[in-house]
C-alpha cells in the first residue's frame, strides 16, 4: 500500500477483519498521508481476557480469549507516516514485542526518545531489523533503550540522525552484539575514530558498515578499523572529508568505498 495518498485511516483498519487480519503477517504504509496511532493501534490489535465478558462470579470463566487485530503481524514500514507519535510506540511495547521482526520508522520526525522509553516495559526479542533513518529528534537516551531491549537486532539504519554522539555508538557496539548492518550515513559528530574502534572490537558479526558523510571520522581511524574487524565485507567511507587519502583493503574480501 505504499504512497496510497487517500485510503483513509479507516479503509486501513477494515483489514483486521478476520478474514484477512487473521493471517496478515506484513504491510507497508509508507507514505501513507492519513496513517495515524489508531490506525497502527488497530492494526497490531491487543487481546480482550476470557474473563472480561465470559465469566461469571464465583464460577470459572466462559470461552476464549478475544484477538482483536492482526495477531502475526510481524513486518511494518511506516516510513513517512509523520503523523504517527509516541503513543503507537508505546501499543507496540504493550502488545506486540515479542512479534515484531522488522520496523521501519523513516522520517517519522515526531516520535522521541519518551516513546522509546515504553519499550522497557517488554523486550522487543523477535526484532530483527530497525530503520530510524531522519528521525532527527532522537537521542543517545533512545539508543540506550534499544540496546538494552532488542539485543538481536542485526541490522540497525540510523542515517541523518544527527542528535547522536559517540556515545551512542559504543551503547549499541555493547548492546547489539548480533548487529551485522550498520548505517550511519551523516549522522554529524555522532561518528568519530573512537566510534569506529568501538564497533570493530565488539561487533564480531558485523558484515556491512556505512559511515558516509561523517565528517570527524579520519585515515588513520578506518585503517585501525578494518585492521582490527575480521568480519567486515562492506565499507562506506565516501564524503568523509578527513579522509583524504586512498584507503587500501588490508583483505581481498573486503570492498572499501570511497
Amino acid at each position: 500500500m505504499k504512497s496510497v495518498w487517500e485510503v483513509s485511516s479507516m479503509a486501513i483498519m477494515d483489514l483486521t477483519v478476520p478474514s484477512i487480519g487473521a493471517e496478515l503477517e506484513e504491510i507497508d504504509l509508507s507514505n501513507c498521508r492519513k496513517v495515524s496511532d489508531s490506525t497502527i493501534t488497530r492494526l497490531i490489535g491487543w487481546v480482550i481476557p476470557s474473563d472480561s465478558y465470559g465469566g461469571f462470579p464465583g464460577g470459572e470463566s466462559k470461552g476464549a480469549p478475544v484477538v482483536v487485530g492482526c495477531a502475526k503481524l510481524r513486518k511494518i514500514s511506516l516510513s513517512y507516516c509523520k503523523h504517527i507519535t509516541d503513543r503507537s510506540l508505546y501499543h507496540m511495547a504493550m502488545f506486540a514485542a515479542d512479534r515484531i521482526e522488522s520496523l521501519d520508522l523513516t522520517r517519522c520526525t515526531t516520535i522521541t526518545d519518551h516513546g522509546f522509553s515504553f519499550w522497557n516495559f517488554r523486550p522487543f526479542s523477535a526484532l530483527r531489523h530497525l530503520c530510524l533513518a531522519d528521525c532527527t529528534f532522537l537521542t543517545d537516551k533512545a539508543i540506550m533503550t534499544i540496546a538494552a531491549t532488542a539485543k538481536g537486532l542485526e541490522s540497525l539504519v540510523l542515517s541523518f540522525c544527527c542528535a547522536l554522539t559517540d556515545f551512542a555508538v559504543e551503547v549499541l557496539a555493547l548492546g547489539c552484539p548480533r548487529l551485522r548492518v550498520l548505517e550511519m550515513q551523516y549522522c554529524g559528530s555522532a561518528v568519530s575514530d573512537m566510534s569506529l574502534a568501538a564497533v570493530a572490537h565488539h561487533l564480531h558479526e558485523l558484515v556491512r558498515l556505512s559511515v558516509r558523510g561523517c565528517v570527524r571520522v579520519t585515515a588513520p581511524g578506518v585503517r585501525a578499523f578494518v585492521a582490527v574487524s575480521q568480519s567486515i565485507l562492506y565499507l562506506d567511507i565516501t564524503q568523509c572529508h578527513n579522509v583524504i587519502e586512498r584507503i587500501v583493503a588490508p583483505r581481498e574480501n573486503l570492498f572499501i568505498k570511497q
